[in-house]
């Protein structure tokens, strides 16, 4: 059983002299290896920007762990509604920190008290010759591509921790619960649901003592619930996504007897 993160086939801690000379661009120039994905982990310091587009949930944690926060780009069937069938990213969208990672992650050695640095080499695009190396092939340093990158990795690892914290502060107040998302599927004039997700109950939110708001608002984590609640106004666009899609068989979501709230 594969226990990697999402989109990682193989993870080898970078070496200098097997890797040093890779080139690829600072962005992928496809995104085929997001192309089955249903949700995304995201940073409370991309909230501003994932609003405008995509539905945010919280998923679910795992025994007492709180839930995390997440975009969703696609409907359960395994289609991400924002990769077209050439494995572009939906032009004018921004594009979560997790999928621009890829293919490097922190990955904790056996030995080592702090993470190494490990790359996927899995990706055709990985190999061609799109920008600077990764070590400088005169002085075997790190090339400035290669300490953005070691940059980047270690602002993702903050944000994540903070995010964590915010959702952690929601969870605690309890206004995080199992939501079922509906929306309408133009295609059939049905009305179709997506259960799995937790939302931010508004009721409670607003229901909340002074104490557990001023919590909250210590936490930064009340923008972070409002910005949920907002995002919910994206769920019908992501379902009439008129995307040329990968070809893959995909499973409807089951339908709902009544329509109901998209939040």
């Amino acid at each position: 059983m594969n226990s990697l993160p999402q989109f990682y086939a193989q993870a080898v801690p970078f070496d200098a002299a097997v890797h040093g000379q890779l080139r690829f661009a600072q962005i992928a120039p496809e995104f085929g290896f997001a192309a089955k994905a249903d949700v995304i982990a995201l940073m409370v310091s991309e909230v501003a920007q994932a609003v405008r587009h995509y539905p945010m949930v919280f998923l679910p944690g795992t025994g007492e762990a709180p839930p995390t926060l997440a975009v969703l780009v696609g409907l359960g069937d395994g289609v991400n509604r924002y990769v077209d069938a050439q494995g572009q990213w939906r032009a004018q969208t921004y594009i979560p920190a997790y999928v621009r990672r890829y293919p490097f992650l922190p990955m904790q050695g056996a030995s080592q008290a702090d993470p190494i640095l490990a790359i996927d080499t899995t990706q055709g695009w990985i190999h061609t010759q799109a920008d600077e190396p990764l070590v400088e092939s005169t002085t075997g340093q790190a090339s400035p591509r290669l300490a953005r990158v070691v940059a980047f990795l270690q602002e993702y690892e903050q944000q994540s921790n903070r995010t964590q914290d915010m959702c952690a502060a929601l969870h605690a107040a309890a206004v995080l619960e199992p939501r079922t998302l509906t929306w309408l599927d133009q295609a059939t004039n049905e009305t179709r649901q997506l259960d799995g997700f937790w939302c931010v109950d508004e009721t409670k939110l607003k229901g909340l003592s002074a104490e557990l708001l001023h919590t909250l608002h210590q936490a930064d984590a009340l923008g972070m619930a409002y910005a949920q609640l907002l995002s919910m106004s994206n769920l019908q666009d992501l379902a009439a996504a008129a995307l040329t899609l990968p070809t893959q068989v995909q499973k409807p979501p089951r339908k709902k007897k009544a329509a109901g709230s998209a939040r």
